[in-house]
């Protein structure tokens, strides 16, 4: 097992390349020196902004190996990985199979193959070599640091479930900062402030990633891209007037970027500047029309203006193109409710539950899903009305034969009658000099979890006169 931390030299590369480069001529077929300077060239190529130039005499010096050792696996490994990042994927693939036929062990062997299937886009074979490799070298940063980055790729994956990117996040930033932990004596590049910092975000640490992304601003590397992360972990630590001057700096140079005018428009919402939040959301929208997060802002914009006739309108607009939208489809049946419009959430929940009913067997996860949160929608709304609408939750229950819906419906007459129960028990509870009897006692306690916890000390505590007056009043004198 290697034990090291680098795989590769990092420190002053040019003077070393230099004077290596002098002794090979001198020295002729010395290994040992020749691969060293095989990974001296791939370091810089690799990690430290170099080019094709430096695969290239990776590839050379390999060669150059292989005429006096052809079964050298470090060459072999070397050779390949240079040809990868040259974009010479299928001579890359010769020499690795040359390779694993050897020694499937090789730490740079496993690093070399990960890198060909990255070139590839197959990012779980990638993943798995690199994985293998670090069995073998538990310390080594340059893996922990291609792990991290892998993770955080396949992590924006859109077909992934939200549970599966939550997990690439946290494997992500588990290996950027154990590649942190073992290269501590070398300054931070730009882009590995940008992953660290990016993955700190997904992970919720947020203080920790506006540290990385303010590091990031002071390299003046690229000022843009770190007022771009900045304002993301403004917003997030609620710092609302920091992301608008940082989302200002940056759409300065990046006019069209219509997410973080979206961005802008919610940071506005969130200060109450809700004119400044409808003209942000109004910009986004001109660029992309159905923009879901602008849409969302500008509707709620519109509420806080006084505007609701005009909110529901972009609501409903945005629930016809796209019915998965929950959030508005949320927004459209609140503003229902507080206008008292009691009977439109009766006949929505209907539709619901009718729709989901129709539809076909064969229909995907996803589509059944959405009817069902929009179900939940609906039920959620109809439980701040009360027990008035029991009647209706249980007739929509005959409209529908999915035994996990009926059972939802059910579940929730059962929540409101507890509700509406131990609104009542509460009222009862809290009036002086009231004496209960064994009935209400046994409701309080059926309840009790709703009712706080004070109040039911408080009603049913039972003190020697109780007793005294219940059996005075049981056994008269």
């Amino acid at each position: 097992m290697n034990h090291e931390r680098a795989l590769f030299p990092h420190n002053k590369l040019e003077w070393k390349i230099n004077d290596l480069t002098k002794k090979s001529g001198r020295a002729g077929g010395n290994i040992v020196l020749l691969v060293q300077l095989m990974k001296l060239h791939l370091s810089r190529a690799m990690f430290h902004d170099g080019g094709e130039q430096d695969c290239a005499h990776a590839k050379r010096y390999g060669e150059r190996v292989l005429h006096e050792d052809d079964n050298n696996v470090d060459a072999l490994a070397m050779i390949a990985l240079a040809l990868v990042y040259l974009g010479r994927q299928e001579e890359s693939e010769r020499y690795l199979t040359r390779a694993h036929e050897i020694d499937t062990d090789n730490i740079l062997l496993n690093l070399a193959t990960g890198v060909y299937y990255r070139s590839h886009s197959y990012l779980e074979q990638t993943v798995e070599y690199w994985g293998r490799a670090l069995e073998n070298a538990p310390r080594v940063w340059e893996i922990h640091r291609m792990l991290g980055t892998a993770y955080l790729q396949r992590y924006h994956d859109p077909s992934l479930e939200k549970a599966h990117q939550e997990r690439l996040g946290q494997r992500s930033l588990f290996h950027l900062i154990r590649a942190l932990q073992s290269r501590n004596d070398l300054d931070l590049d730009p882009h590995y402030l940008k992953e660290l910092g990016f993955a700190c975000l997904i992970n919720k640490y947020n203080r920790e990633a506006e540290r990385y992304f303010n590091r990031l601003r002071q390299s003046l590397i690229d000022v843009d891209e770190s007022s771009y992360y900045l304002g993301l972990v403004a917003y997030e630590l609620g710092k609302y007037n920091n992301a608008v001057q940082h989302f200002r700096t940056y759409l300065t140079h990046h006019p069209d970027h219509v997410d973080i005018i979206a961005k802008k428009s919610e940071a506005w919402f969130q200060l109450g500047e809700f004119e400044k939040a409808k003209r942000a959301a109004q910009d986004c929208l001109k660029l992309e029309p159905y923009h879901l997060d602008a849409r969302l802002v500008l509707g709620r914009s519109l509420v806080q203006l006084g505007d609701v006739q005009d909110a529901i309108r972009i609501f409903g607009e945005t629930i016809s193109e796209r019915p998965d939208h929950i959030e508005s489809f949320q927004e459209v049946v609140y503003l229902r409710l507080d206008a008292g419009d009691t009977k439109w959430i009766e006949r929505a929940l209907f539709s619901e539950v009718e729709a989901y009913s129709s539809l076909p067997k064969n229909v995907g996860y996803e589509s059944t899903e959405i009817v069902r949160q929009r179900i939940g929608v609906v039920l959620g709304a109809l439980m701040h009305v009360g027990r008035s609408v029991v009647p209706t939750i249980l007739r929509a229950i005959n409209c529908t034969q999915d035994e996990h819906l009926r059972f939802a419906l059910w579940e929730t007459v059962v929540m409101m009658t507890q509700d509406s129960k131990a609104s009542e028990l509460i009222e009862l509870l809290t009036q002086q000099q009231k004496e209960f009897d064994l009935d209400v006692g046994c409701a309080a306690l059926s309840v009790a979890s709703l009712i706080p916890e004070d109040v039911l000390i408080e009603g049913l505590k039972i003190t020697e006169n109780d007793i005294r007056i219940a059996a005075l009043n049981k056994y008269e004198p």
